[in-house]
């Protein structure tokens, strides 16, 4: 009975150190999972981070684009009107003024001339002479219109200028936009390019996560076997403490019983030999 209580207590206390074992091997596992998860999270913060970046930065190119963009359209708008403008002075010139000024102008010479050379009725020369007055007016009119004409022409030289100089500023806009135009797609193909990562990153995370979950439950299955195995063990050994009281207490009452026979007797010895002492010393004993 006794040896098969102690077989018993050995088998359990092997089982509660293989138990101890696994559990703690269990955790070795869920810590080692554990940091490979942290380090995952930390890996999405620093991409999310990176990702935060990039966005901001999108968004300055998108505030700079849309700046350039109206630049652009404002420089262009103008040139457009300054060739409206252009068109509605072109329309007021007259290509044949400088002509008919010309033509007037030898007119009024020739009949000047004819006038202090040639001697004519008094009729004739009246009429010569208005001829003359009315050529005169018609060339100070003419000389008027033809010197507008070169006013609007030098406005239409200061109006080309205009519109090139409007057009190129704005090629040079649409140009500076569309280079920025160009590093937001690269931060748009960025941007994809580290969400499909943070995606990935979080979804190993969280299998990470569960494997540590689903260890560590593990792990505290085995601890509870063992605390329930420790129980065992320590009941065992309380009832087998109990037994060794209880045999002790019984050889204890064993020699104590023993022992008050023992002094029972020498005190019956010590009584006869103090009679046959006594009994000598009287006389009524011959040996």
């Amino acid at each position: 009975m006794v040896k098969k209580k102690v077989d018993e207590l050995r088998n359990y206390e092997e089982k509660f150190k293989a138990l101890i074992a696994k559990r703690d091997e269990l955790n070795a596992q869920a810590q080692s999972v554990r940091a490979e998860r942290d380090a995952l999270n930390e890996k999405k913060k620093e991409l999310r981070k990176v990702l935060d970046e990039v966005r901001e930065r999108r968004r300055e190119l998108s505030v700079k684009i849309g700046e350039h963009k109206k630049k652009r359209d404002e420089l262009q708008q103008k040139a457009k009107s300054l060739i409206d403008i252009k068109k509605k002075l072109r329309k007021g010139i007259d290509e044949d003024a400088k002509a008919e000024l010309s033509f007037a102008k030898r007119e009024m010479r020739k009949l000047e001339m004819e006038q202090q050379t040639i001697p004519r009725p008094l009729e004739e020369e009246a009429e010569i002479i208005k001829r003359i007055r009315l050529l005169y007016q018609k060339v100070t009119e003419l000389e008027k219109v033809v010197k507008e004409q070169k006013e609007i022409k030098l406005s239409m030289k200061e109006i080309d200028d205009a519109i090139d100089e409007a057009f190129q500023l704005a090629n040079s806009e649409h140009q500076s936009m569309m280079l920025l135009v160009e590093e937001r797609k690269a931060c748009d193909e960025k941007i994809k390019e580290l969400v499909n990562e943070i995606s990935l990153v979080i979804g190993a995370a969280d299998k990470k996560h569960q494997e540590f979950i689903d260890i560590k439950k593990a792990a505290d299955l085995q601890h509870a076997k063992a605390k329930e195995m420790q129980d065992k063990i320590l009941e065992i050994r309380a009832t087998k403490r109990r037994e060794r009281e209880e045999q002790r207490r019984a050889i204890d009452e064993l020699n104590e019983s023993a022992r008050k026979e023992l002094l029972d007797k020498e005190k019956l010895e010590q009584a006869a030999e103090a009679a046959l002492d006594n009994l000598l010393k009287k006389g009524k004993i011959e040996l």
